[in-house]
Parts: structure tokens; C-alpha cells; sequence
């Protein structure tokens, strides 16, 4: 079995996804200067606090990543 990847405090790497609650795109980023915390989708316009957020090991997030098409630099 290969070791599993950790950071220096001995835990295993996660990454967090965050995506949109109407249209579950990830194309989301924070609004500045209104509401602490809102969020705005950039592909249905949606905008809000409530933001949907997934933590994904390692393995977890480069699957992601080759299903969306995405390459890791």
C-alpha cells in the first residue's frame, strides 16, 4: 500500500471545493466590499452566504480535477 502524502504536522493533504448551491458550479468567488462571507457565481449569477464546501483528500481532488479536464501544474 503507498504512504499516504502529509503535510508537516503529520496530517494527510485535503483541499477544499466550493460550489454554487443553485447551479453546484465551482466557477464561485467572494463578493468584496458587501456582506462578510458572500459569495458570487460566476456562470448563473447567484449570490449569497450559503455556500456549498466539500474537503477532498488527495486522491479525491486529482480525480476531480481529471474529470473536469483540469491539469495539474
Amino acid at each position: 500500500m503507498p504512504k499516504k502524502k502529509t503535510d508537516k504536522k503529520g496530517k494527510e493533504r485535503s483541499f477544499k471545493i466550493r460550489r454554487c448551491p443553485k447551479c453546484n458550479s465551482d466557477n464561485v468567488g467572494v463578493v468584496i466590499g458587501n456582506t462578510k462571507g458572500e459569495w458570487e457565481c460566476h456562470k448563473c449569477k447567484w449570490k449569497g452566504v450559503d455556500i456549498v464546501e466539500e474537503e477532498l483528500n488527495e486522491e479525491a481532488f486529482m480525480k476531480y480535477l481529471d474529470d473536469k479536464g483540469e491539469e495539474v501544474l
